[in-house]
C-alpha cells in the first residue's frame, strides 16, 4: 500500500498538505507521524469521523509499496519510517516539500519542490491543473495550512501561489470562521505557565553585533505546540533571532525562529539534523550537550554574518582625506568636486583626528570662516570600526550614535569609509538577490559570460581574475563590453578596472600569462597586447574617481575604488561592471540601475550636471539611443535640451566632437541619429549650416548599401580593408552646403587630411561627372574622368546620383577599368630609343587607352602596338 506522511509535530500546513495528496493518490492510506501540534490534534479529534488513518504502531514495512512524504524531506523527521526505509530501501518516494535542501535529505527520482510560503501549495497547483474537486471542509483545511505557513499572509517567505492558491480555496466555500477559531489562540494556563519559564530563562548572546535570544532548560515531558510559544515570545519580547533548546528525558528539542533577511536558521539548524526555512526551523538531537548545540549554532551564525557582509566588503576605498590644516573653503570645494557629504580629516602621521561634514562647512563659510583650517569645526572623537565588523553591526552605530559614515581602521591604518549609502545600497542588493533567486534569475552571470562569449573570451576572463587574486587586488570587466553582453550583442573591446594599481597587474599579467604591456604612468593605465585575434589588446585602469573642473574640459583624476569609476561613466547602462576574481567571478557589480534601464530600453544620465560636465556626451546620448532603438528617460532628454540652451558646445575642445561625429558614422543607420539631432536642435548647435532633409536620407540609405556592396564585390581586395566609412558619410552631410560653408566646418573640427583631399575633389569633380559621364562614354574616358578619386568619394558619387548612366559608368569602373594594368613600362619606351621626358607618358597612355577600349588584351598586343607608334613617329620626323 501507499502511505502519504508528513513529519513529526504535524502542523496545520503538514495536515493540509496530506489531505491534498489524499486527493491526488485517493488509493493511499495518511498516517500521522508522532504526536501532531496540538490545535491540529483539537482539530482531527473534533472532525474524526471525517478522515481515515492508519497509525504508525500498525504498518508493517512489507505492506508499503510506496510513500508520499509532503512538507518534508528529512529522513529525521519521519519517525518509524526512518527504520522502514532502512529495512527497505526500493520502496518507491514521491515529495511535495518546499523546504531549502540540506545534506540530511531523502533523495528521490520523483519530487516537486518549490519555494513557496506554504507546502499545500505545490499539491494545490497540482489538484487545480487536474480538475480535481474538492470539498468546502477540504478547501478549509487547505486554507488553514497556507494561512498558518504565511502568518496570515505576513512572513517573507509567502509568494503569489499563495494568493492563488487561497482564491481558489474560497471559490470552492473554504470556511473563515473555522480557520479563525483554530488560528486565534487563547493560551491556557499550562502554555502561560510555559511562556513566563521561557522568557525567565532568556539570555542574551552578542554573536558578530548581533544579539541573539538563547533559551535552555531541562523539561522531561512533551511540551505541546512549543513552536507556536517561542514564536509568540519573539513577537511580543521583539526580538530578531531566538534558539529554544529544551532537554528531554531522550532527546533534546530545538525550536529557532528569525526574522532578518540575512539569518537562515534553517541551515542553521540543518548543521545539527534538522531543518526548516529561513525564518522557522527545528531540530532533535539525541547525543550533543546543550553547550555544544550553542557552540555550533554560534559558529553558523558568525558565519552568515560574516557573509552577510562586513565594512571591507561595502566600504569606498581609497578614502577620500584632508589634512587638518585644510581651509574650510577648500574642504567645500573638495565636497563639490567628490560629491561626498563629509570628508575624514587625517594628521601629519596620517591618524585620523576628526570628520567634517557638509553642513558644518555651510555654517562656518556663513560666519565667514572659510580661510580658517577645518580644525575650527570638525568633530573629534571619531567612532571607527574594523575590516571585519559586520554590516547590521555598522548599521546599529549609525542608528545609535546618529553618523552617516564611519572610517575603516585597521592597525591605524585608514582603509576605507563606509557611509549609509553604502549600507543602503548592500540591503537592497541582498533583498534584490533573495528576489531574484526565487524567480530562479541569479544576478550571477558567469554562465552568460560562457553562453554569450568565445571560449578564449572566458578563459582569458578567469585568468585576469586569477592573476589580481595572486597580488591581493579586484578586477572587473566593465562598460560597453557587460552592457553588450547582457543585450546578447558580441563586443571585443575588453576593459578592465582594477582596485588597486593597474599597471602593476598589467606586468604581473603578463609575466605569468605572457603577452606584452605597455604602461602610461601618468594616467595609471596599461594596454596589454595578445596574439588571439579578435583580442589582441586588453586596456587596464587603476579604479578612480573624476571631477571636473570646468564645463567642457577633460576631468581631473584621482585613484578610487570601483563605485566611483563606475559614477564617472556617461550612462546607466554603461556603468556596470563585472567582477573577476575566482571567488566572485561573474558577480554583476550594477549600483546605478543599468540592468534596470537596459530591460525598461532607456538612456540615463548618471547625474544632473552630466552633460554641462562633458558636452559630448549630448552625441553620446543620441548614438546609444539610436544603436539600441532605446529612448532617452524624460529627465535626461530635458538636462540634454537645458544644457543646449546655454551653448555647451562652446566649452568642449572641437577635436572631441570631431571624434563623436566620426563615432556616430560607423554605426550601422547614421542618419537615425543625425535626425534625432535635427530634431533636438543639436546639429545647428554644432555648425549653423547643417541640416537633414529627404536628400541627405535618400544618399545615406544609399551609401549603407552601397558600401555593403563594395565589401562584397571587393573581398579579396585591400581596398575593401582601408576604407574610411566615416569619410563618405561625411561626404553625405556636407554635400549641400556651399564650398566656404565646407571648408569652414572641416577647419573648425580640425579634420584630418583624408576628408579636406575627399572634399576637395568632390568641389573639382562633381560638375564634370554629371556633365561627362551623364552619356555612354567609351571606357577610357570614363577611366581618366574616375582614376584619381578614392573609393570614398567613388561610393559617394554612387549614392549622390540617381542617373542611371553616370551610375553606369561608375560601376564599369570599378568593376572592369580600375585594375588594369600595361604589362610595358616607361622603361621599355626608353630602351627603343625615345629620351625621357612627357613623350613617354603620352604614348603608354595611348597604349593604355587601346586597351582599355578593348582594341590590344595581350603584352604581345601592347608590344606590337609600341612599335606601330614609334614607326609612325619616326615616319613623321623624316618627312
Amino acid at each position: 500500500m501507499q502511505i502519504i506522511i508528513s513529519h513529526t509535530n504535524c502542523d496545520f500546513d503538514a495536515f493540509a498538505s496530506m489531505v491534498a495528496a489524499k486527493k491526488l493518490y485517493p488509493q493511499a492510506k495518511m498516517c500521522i507521524v508522532g504526536s501532531p501540534e496540538k490545535n491540529v490534534d483539537d482539530f482531527i479529534n473534533k472532525y474524526k469521523n471525517q478522515f481515515e488513518f492508519i497509525k504508525e504502531k500498525h504498518i508493517k514495512p512489507d505492506e508499503i509499496t510506496g510513500l508520499i512524504l509532503v512538507d518534508n524531506r528529512s529522513l529525521s523527521r519521519i519517525g518509524r519510517f526512518e527504520e522502514f526505509l532502512k529495512e527497505k530501501p526500493n520502496i518507491q518516494i514521491i515529495i511535495y516539500d518546499h523546504h531549502p535542501a540540506s545534506k540530511h535529505d531523502i533523495i528521490s527520482e520523483k519530487q516537486y519542490i518549490e519555494q513557496t510560503g506554504a507546502a499545500v501549495s505545490i499539491l494545490l497547483n497540482q489538484i487545480i491543473k487536474n480538475g480535481i474537486q474538492i470539498t468546502p471542509f477540504e478547501a478549509t483545511i487547505m486554507a488553514l495550512g497556507i494561512y498558518e505557513d504565511t502568518g496570515n499572509f505576513r512572513y517573507i517567505s509567502t509568494t503569489e501561489k499563495e494568493f492563488r492558491a487561497i482564491a481558489f480555496l474560497f471559490a470552492n466555500g473554504a470556511n473563515l470562521h473555522i480557520i479563525n477559531k483554530y488560528l486565534t489562540h487563547d493560551f491556557t494556563s499550562n502554555q502561560i505557565k510555559m511562556m513566563n519559564l521561557i522568557i525567565d530563562k532568556i539570555r542574551s548572546v552578542n554573536v558578530g553585533g548581533l544579539n541573539v535570544a538563547f533559551v535552555s532548560f531541562a523539561y522531561e515531558k512533551f511540551i505541546p505546540d512549543l513552536a507556536m510559544l517561542v514564536h509568540k515570545i519573539k513577537d511580543t519580547e521583539n526580538f530578531d533571532v531566538i534558539f529554544c533548546i529544551v532537554q528531554g528525558k531522550n532527546k533534546t528539542s530545538i525550536v529557532a525562529r528569525n526574522s532578518l533577511e540575512f539569518i537562515d536558521v534553517g541551515k542553521i539548524l540543518s548543521k545539527l539534523g534538522g531543518g526548516g526555512h529561513y525564518t522557522a526551523a527545528s531540530a532533535v538531537i539525541k547525543e550533543l550537550s546543550v553547550k555544544q548545540i550553542e557552540q555550533v549554532i554560534i559558529k553558523e551564525l558568525k558565519r552568515q554574518i560574516q557573509r552577510y557582509g562586513t565594512a571591507q566588503d561595502i566600504m569606498t576605498f581609497p578614502a577620500d582625506t584632508i589634512t587638518i590644516d585644510t581651509t574650510i573653503k577648500s574642504a567645500q570645494q573638495r565636497m563639490l568636486n567628490t560629491n561626498h557629504s563629509s570628508l575624514v580629516i587625517n594628521d601629519d602621521r596620517k591618524n585620523v583626528v576628526g570628520i567634517i561634514t557638509k553642513k558644518d562647512v555651510s555654517k562656518a563659510i556663513h560666519h565667514k570662516l572659510g580661510n580658517m583650517s577645518v580644525e575650527t569645526c570638525m568633530s573629534t572623537n571619531v567612532i571607527t570600526v574594523s575590516p571585519d565588523t559586520s554590516l547590521y553591526r555598522l548599521q546599529k552605530i549609525m542608528t545609535d550614535e546618529d553618523i552617516g559614515r564611519l572610517p575603516v581602521v585597521k592597525n591605524g591604518e585608514l582603509l576605507g569609509v563606509v557611509t549609509r549609502k553604502d549600507l543602503i545600497r548592500s540591503h537592497f542588493e541582498l533583498h534584490n538577490k533573495k528576489r531574484i533567486q526565487k524567480s530562479s534569475s541569479f544576478r550571477n552571470i558567469s554562465g552568460l559570460l560562457r553562453k554569450n562569449t568565445s571560449e578564449s573570451i572566458f578563459n582569458l576572463l578567469k585568468q585576469i581574475g586569477i592573476a589580481c587574486e595572486q597580488i591581493n587586488m579586484k578586477s572587473f570587466v566593465v562598460g560597453g563590453f557587460v552592457r553588450d553582453l547582457l543585450l546578447d550583442m558580441p563586443n571585443y573591446d575588453i576593459d578592465i578596472v582594477v582596485e588597486g594599481n593597474g599597471i602593476e597587474f598589467a606586468k604581473h599579467f603578463v609575466q605569468i600569462f605572457g603577452g606584452h604591456c605597455k604602461v602610461f604612468p601618468k594616467f595609471g593605465t596599461a594596454i596589454i597586447s595578445l596574439p588571439e585575434p579578435k583580442i589582441n589588446r586588453i586596456d587596464i585602469a587603476t579604479a578612480r574617481l573624476e571631477y571636473y573642473p570646468g564645463p567642457g574640459v577633460l576631468p581631473k583624476v584621482e585613484k578610487s575604488g570601483i563605485q566611483n569609476d563606475l559614477y564617472r561613466r556617461d550612462f546607466t547602462i554603461n556603468s556596470m561592471a563585472v567582477f573577476l576574481n575566482p571567488n566572485h567571478f561573474g558577480e554583476l557589480i550594477d549600483p546605478f540601475g543599468g540592468l534596470r534601464d537596459l530591460k525598461l530600453k532607456k538612456i540615463q544620465v548618471m547625474n544632473n550636471m552630466s552633460f554641462i560636465e562633458d558636452p559630448t556626451r549630448i552625441i553620446r546620448a543620441i548614438r546609444f539611443e539610436q544603436r539600441f532603438d532605446f529612448e532617452m528617460k524624460e529627465k535626461t532628454e530635458h538636462l540634454l535640451e537645458k544644457s543646449l540652451s546655454i551653448d555647451v558646445f562652446k566649452t568642449v575642445a572641437p577635436e572631441r566632437i570631431r571624434e563623436e561625429l566620426k563615432l556616430i558614422c560607423e554605426e550601422k543607420e547614421p542618419i537615425k541619429a543625425f535626425k534625432r539631432m535635427k530634431e533636438l536642435q543639436i546639429l545647428s548647435k554644432i555648425y549653423r549650416h547643417f541640416d537633414i532633409t529627404a536628400k541627405h536620407t535618400k544618399i545615406f540609405n544609399e551609401i549603407f548599401n552601397n558600401i555593403i556592396w563594395f565589401k562584397e564585390t571587393f573581398l579579396q581586395d585591400k581596398s575593401h580593408q582601408s576604407l574610411c566609412i566615416w569619410v563618405i558619410y561625411h561626404l553625405g552631410l556636407l554635400f549641400d552646403m556651399h564650398t566656404r560653408a565646407q571648408n569652414q566646418f572641416v577647419q573648425k573640427y580640425k579634420y584630418p587630411n583624408i576628408l579636406k583631399k575627399n572634399l576637395l575633389q568632390y568641389q573639382k569633380t562633381v560638375g564634370k561627372i554629371q556633365k561627362y559621364l551623364s552619356q555612354k562614354q567609351q571606357n577610357s574616358k570614363i577611366y581618366h574622368i574616375l582614376n584619381h578619386l578614392s573609393n570614398e568619394l567613388l561610393i559617394f558619387y554612387l549614392s549622390y546620383f540617381d542617373d542611371y548612366q553616370i551610375k553606369n559608368n561608375i560601376h564599369i569602373y570599378l568593376m572592369k577599368l580600375r585594375n588594369i594594368k600595361l604589362s610595358i613600362t616607361g622603361n621599355d619606351v626608353i630602351k627603343l630609343g625615345i629620351p625621357e621626358g612627357p613623350k613617354i607618358k603620352a604614348i603608354i597612355t595611348k597604349i593604355k587607352n587601346k586597351k582599355l577600349d578593348g582594341e590590344i588584351s595581350t603584352e604581345q598586343d601592347e608590344r606590337e602596338e609600341l612599335e606601330k607608334i614609334l614607326t609612325l613617329r619616326k615616319e613623321l620626323e623624316r618627312n
